[in-house]
């Protein structure tokens, strides 16, 4: 039986062995390639990205859905606070876990911090009259 075994464990040994080694093989090249690219300035990089996004040859994000490139309307205190008082209420999920469905007074709770984040924010950067 042991005999067996020791068979079975060299054969799987040598079968996996030409695998591996290319594997490393594979990695090792791909990190050449990049460390031997050619330096691109970064404005052309811009201007090539923004072309291929014009052109609808790139795909933005994990499912290819594109993102809005216009700022945003909010303060980041708005979007903190209502972050906030989502993991408060339990609604906030990080990972992979389905994210639980907010009830409308939950909505209501977290509308309501980001609007007072808003006005303290808007507070926060009037200039003093006088």
């Amino acid at each position: 039986m042991q005999t067996s075994k020791l068979i079975g464990s060299l054969v799987l040994a040598a079968a996996s062995s030409p695998a591996a080694a290319d594997f490393g093989d594979a990695h090792y090249r791909f990190f050449e390639s990049i460390a031997n690219a050619p330096s691109v300035a970064r404005e052309q990089v811009r201007q090539e990205l923004a072309a291929a996004r014009a052109s609808a040859e790139v795909q933005v994000g994990e499912r290819g859905y594109a993102f809005a490139i216009e700022p945003s309307t909010r303060s980041r205190a708005e979007v903190v606070a209502e972050v906030l008082e989502a993991a408060r209420l339990g609604v906030l999920v990080v990972g992979e876990a389905g994210a639980p469905t907010a009830t409308a007074e939950q909505e209501a709770c977290i509308a309501a911090a980001g609007r007072e984040a808003a006005k303290m924010f808007a507070n926060s950067v009037r200039k003093p009259s006088g």
